[in-house]
């Protein structure tokens, strides 16, 4: 299935931010198989990758914004302060997956620890993250979305957009960490859609945390 973006770039840095207030993991019962790639630790592209291969990264918009409530919260700035967002989608077997947000304070991004995310184009994440000795995690936290808040309207739209069919479910569900780099924080959030997830692959274990360019 061709994924189509020609409407993306405005939506990508408006309605995304890395961390939505929501109802904890608790607020809805996941089965085994959702509960297992929400709580996946390591790199999400190397998961994805075995489930569903080949994997490749569609950026739908990437650049400097004020920073949303959420995401000041999250890395202790004021509202409206500068970051560098970046909004893809991971796409497994020609198939959309996870819709994923990273955003860093605009200096970590123009000359600090984080300005190879400048230079990332379709390449993921995960080679900044997963290959440096230097980053470190934050614990996974989990959040339900429920169809009424916001970011589970927009991601919606930006589903059926994305896929030309109606987004499979209603809510969705999120999660995020921090990694953190010479004293700088770069939010990542990553969106899943229930619906879909009930048709993906067991995830089955990673050999190994770290991420490599050949996996």
């Amino acid at each position: 299935m061709g994924i189509c973006t020609s409407r993306f770039r405005a939506f990508g840095g408006a309605w995304i931010g890395s961390h939505a207030t929501g109802r904890r993991s608790g607020g809805r019962p996941t089965s085994g198989q959702a509960a297992a790639w929400l709580r996946a630790e390591g790199s999400l592209t190397v998961h994805l990758r075995t489930a569903r291969p080949p994997l490749s990264v569609k950026v739908l918009a990437q650049g400097l914004r004020p920073c949303n409530a959420g995401d000041a919260q999250a890395l202790g700035l004021q509202r409206g302060a500068a970051v560098h967002a970046r909004t893809v989608l991971l796409i497994g077997a020609d198939q959309p997956m996870v819709f994923a947000h990273s955003v860093t304070p605009a200096a970590a991004a123009a000359r600090g620890p984080w300005k190879a995310l400048r230079g990332l184009a379709q390449r993921p994440l995960a080679e900044l993250l997963f290959t440096r000795g230097d980053v470190q995690r934050s614990p996974l936290s989990q959040h339900w979305l429920p169809a009424a808040h916001p970011v589970a309207r927009a991601l919606c739209r930006a589903w059926a957009e994305a896929t030309g069919q109606p987004c499979p479910a209603r809510g969705v569900w999120q999660r995020w960490s921090t990694f953190h780099r010479q004293g700088q924080a770069l939010l990542v959030g990553e969106y899943f859609v229930p619906g879909l997830m009930a048709g993906w692959p067991a995830r089955q274990a990673q050999r190994a945390l770290r991420y490599h360019r050949a996996d």
